[in-house]
């Protein structure tokens, strides 16, 4: 059976699962300068990365994005997030977002740059955002909130198909569990669930399926 997991940073034998890779891998895998991770050096880290994109197994761009919580500056970090947005329209590539209390500045970077790729924000879990993350076109992506988060489960019961998708990130849960309580919260079977997010895989990470 099949699992699509958007975002973890385990190698498993899932082969519906993009892993946060650090390095290029024969998996399906996304790569990106990650906010805490942002430096001075970034220039070199960028051409670097440009050509880490190519790898054949490269099918997303991330994570990447905005932290005002940890201690490298924001302004360098907005500069560093555009400039991957940047690749990202230029290899046709979806980014996987990592966004800690910074969603103005996300939603007004996806307001003034209209990017043509999706953008994913993932370990998503704050319900008084999702409308707004929704009407910006930013795809939610629940991991194991979904579990133990009444309000997240209270969205994810009546939220469209095409506007989600799922993963496990750094979760011990497996990306089972995680569909088998969506599957229940929806009053779905699991094969829907996997359907649904297996159409969603095809529409999004157009180089896995390409």
């Amino acid at each position: 059976m099949f699992f699509p997991d958007v975002h973890t940073h385990f190698l498993t034998e899932n082969s519906y699962a993009i892993l946060n890779a650090n390095s290029s891998i024969n998996s399906f895998h996304s790569r990106g300068i990650h906010p805490w991770q942002v430096d001075d050096n970034y220039t070199s880290r960028l051409n670097k990365l440009e050509s880490e994109l190519q790898h054949s197994h490269c099918v997303a761009l991330g994570e990447i994005g905005l932290d005002k919580m940890c201690s490298v500056d924001f302004e360098l970090q907005q500069k560093v997030f555009i400039q991957q947005i940047e690749l990202s329209e230029k290899y046709k590539m979806p980014i996987i977002i990592h966004c800690v209390r910074a969603s103005n500045e996300l939603f007004q970077i996806k307001k003034e740059l209209k990017p043509s790729q999706k953008w994913i924000w993932h370990g998503f879990n704050k319900v008084n955002l999702l409308n707004q993350t929704l009407a910006n076109e930013i795809i939610p992506s629940f991991g194991e909130v979904v579990l133990i988060n009444k309000s997240i489960q209270n969205e994810v019961i009546n939220l469209d198909s095409n506007l989600f998708l799922l993963e496990t990130d750094t979760s011990t849960f497996s990306i089972e569990a995680i569909y088998k309580e969506v599957s229940e919260l929806r009053n779905q079977s699991l094969e829907t669930i996997q359907n649904e997010q297996l159409t969603n895989f095809e529409r999004i990470f157009t180089k896995r399926y390409y």
